[in-house]
């Protein structure tokens, strides 16, 4: 049944904090994630959310280039033939006057490797579609566009881009193994790029790949790739400054979209400056993805009012090579995970600080935060840090979980990305909704878990604490998972200096907080009411 978006009874109108709205949530949840429901009955994600005001850079004003059509130069887009050197021969006519756009009209050009000049826009016109030959001595570079060293290229119209020369039947599988495509789409060194408008279909690698670029704007695209296919990611960001992505819709195997800054070089360039807002993202591995290559810092990155369903993994910050991850804000997202892999555990969210190898340094996860942000999951949210380099300044505020039973048995409880250096053993394991470890200076404001009405299949903590120092928990709405249930709702371990305000133990629940090798002096409490607790807390040895 396709729900109506909620009326205003069943809505909430968050108040303006700074420069952002917050998101008008629909407050009532039953059955599985009926918020996700609500999100796919809107045209698009956008619409249910109010605007968060974010500053993204500007669109660079329109050189006044000249308009050509590419079958003016013997370009036939019949699709038989392979027209290689014809596009790039129109490509580089426009380069020598100085630059073009250059129209694709309704048709279907099969090509090898094409190259952008300085000030090149391609024009995809509704029906165009520029297609892949599928023969690997047609790529003279890792990319079908590919641009290295450019200024002021674009990619634009309402076309299409697909691998492969025609559509395949099997839609799990890699298409055109054999091809030694790493990317659709490569950019490499350059500034002012945009993305505009494109379909892009069965990428066998990467789809889109911006390295070491300097303003770009990918605005309006559709990524599909096989459902199952590995490293078929969506948009990766490696290294690269000054990047708004918007109104992505990506459904594929991959990861949806990848922050990352890897060796260039010998050296590892920043990557700061990112928004990303009102997209869909449906991926088999993990939507939204920081690291894992951190060999240089990734800062300043704003991710807002957008919609990741039935993936994987939600959203996973994985540091493991010495670069500092901080200043990353997430805002007004809503979160529904699924066993794409069957048997395989879903992972929300995942903060993971830690070393790939011996040789590696320890990097730092600093000045994170998470708000407005609804969960159906039958999975967990992890953040887990080193013991000498703990995760600071997490903060989290206004996090609804819903939890929902396994569809199958659990065989693969591993975290994604899992490094074995510096792992903490049984952290994957633990039953529980949020696990902290290894976390300092840090906070957790308006939690609320919600289990499923005839309980779960199995007892978990809704919060597991260890090993951390400094932890503020205000407005806390949880019990333990199974009624009558031996498990704490809170359990706390090696920890200190927590303070549990303004929170609540709902009905049913057994033990409230369970302070596990931790002294009295270590909790402040204040203003919280535990009167529906059996007992509301317990010290063990």
């Amino acid at each position: 049944m396709r729900l109506q978006p909620p009326d205003s009874a069943r809505t909430a109108s968050a108040t303006l904090v700074g420069t952002m709205f917050a998101l008008t949530i629909y407050r009532d949840l039953s059955a599985r994630c009926v918020f996700l429901k609500v999100a796919r009955s809107c045209a698009r994600p956008g619409m249910l959310f109010c605007v968060l005001a974010v500053l993204q850079p500007a669109l660079p004003a329109a050189p006044q280039l000249p308009s050509r059509n590419v079958t003016d130069y013997g370009v036939r887009g019949d699709g038989e033939a392979t027209e290689t050197a014809l596009i790039q021969g129109a490509i580089d006519a426009c380069a020598v006057d100085g630059g073009c756009t250059l129209h694709f009209p309704a048709g279907r050009y099969v090509t090898g490797t094409l190259y952008f000049r300085d000030n090149i826009t391609l024009n995809l016109a509704p029906g165009a579609v520029l297609a892949t030959s599928g023969r690997v001595e047609d790529y003279t570079a890792p990319a079908l566009l590919y641009g290295k060293g450019v200024n002021g290229i674009a990619l634009t119209g309402g076309g299409e881009i697909q691998a492969g020369p025609v559509p395949a039947p099997d839609e799990t599988t890699v298409h055109n193994p054999g091809s030694k495509l790493l990317s659709l789409v490569l950019i490499e060194n350059a500034t002012n790029v945009q993305i505009r408008g494109i379909r892009f279909l069965r990428s066998p690698a990467w789809t889109i790949t911006l390295r070491v670029v300097d303003a770009a704007w990918l605005d309006n695209l559709l990524i599909e790739n096989a459902t199952l296919a590995p490293n078929t990611n969506g948009v990766v960001i490696d290294s690269s400054t000054h990047v708004s992505v918007h109104a992505l819709n990506f459904r594929g195997g991959g990861d949806g979209i990848t922050l990352q800054t890897s060796l260039v070089d010998g050296i590892a360039p920043p990557c700061a400056g990112v928004t990303i807002s009102d997209s869909t993202l449906r991926s088999g591995s993990v939507a939204i993805k920081v690291g894992t290559p951190t060999n240089g810092d990734i800062r300043n990155v704003v991710v807002s009012n957008s919609v990741i369903e039935a993936s994987q993994g939600g959203i996973g910050i994985f540091a493991r090579d010495g670069g500092t991850v901080e200043s990353l804000l997430f805002s007004n997202l809503l979160i529904e995970t699924a066993a794409v892999h069957e048997g395989s555990a879903e992972w929300p969210i995942v903060v993971d600080l830690k070393r790939r190898d011996e040789n590696a340094r320890a990097g730092h996860v600093q000045s994170v935060s998470f708000s407005n942000i609804r969960i159906c999951t039958a999975g967990k949210l992890l953040f887990s840090g080193m013991t000498s380099h703990p995760i600071r300044d997490l903060r989290l505020a206004g996090i609804f979980v819903s939890v929902v039973p396994p569809k199958s048995p659990l065989t693969q409880t591993q975290r994604p990305r899992k490094a074995l250096l510096d792992s903490v053993a049984g952290e994957d394991e633990t039953a529980a909704v949020l696990l902290l470890g290894y976390i300092a200076d840090s906070s957790v404001k308006d939690l609320r878990v919600n289990w499923p009405a005839e309980g779960a299949l199995e007892d978990r903590h809704a919060l597991f604490v260890h090993s951390v120092d400094g932890l503020s928990l205000d407005g806390i709405h949880a019990r333990q998972g199974k009624v009558g249930g031996q498990l704490a709702a809170m359990h706390f371990l090696s920890s200190r200096n927590i303070e549990i305000r303004n929170s609540t133990a709902p009905s049913q629940t057994g033990v409230w907080v369970e302070a596990q090798g931790i002294g009295k002096k270590e909790f402040f409490f204040s203003g919280n009411n535990t009167a529906a607790a059996y007992r509301d807390v317990v010290y063990v040895k």
